[in-house]
């Protein structure tokens, strides 16, 4: 059997978040609200203290503005593409929020 030195090794604060699935989004409505869930786990996430300081500000930032993209009756889909991306690189430590973020980003393509 294995065995495994830990001592001197710590922990950060983990957060897991909700599966968030965008594969079942079937209208740029539903997508809308589906991304609203991922901002609902991001402030939990923030609540929890597992994205602090700017990293926090930036995130939900580009959340807001995606949200306000996939809300215009013909959305940019470039733009909303990229405050996607600015955001999963920011969430990267936040399992289930950066694997849903790239669930948003595929979706898209197929909706919009």
């Amino acid at each position: 059997m294995a065995k495994f030195d830990q001592r001197n090794q710590t922990v950060q604060t983990q957060y897991n978040a909700e599966t968030i699935n965008f594969g079942q989004a079937q209208t740029q409505d539903e997508f809308f609200q589906t991304l609203k869930q991922v901002q609902a786990e991001l402030e939990k996430a923030i609540a929890a203290k597992a994205i602090t300081g700017e990293k926090a500000i930036d995130a939900e930032t580009h959340i807001k503005k995606a949200l306000l993209q996939a809300d215009e009756a013909t959305p940019n889909k470039k733009t909303l593409v990229e405050h996607l991306k600015s955001a999963k690189e920011l969430v990267t430590n936040v399992g289930g929020l950066a694997s849903a973020l790239t669930g948003a980003i595929t979706a898209i393509g197929a909706l919009f």
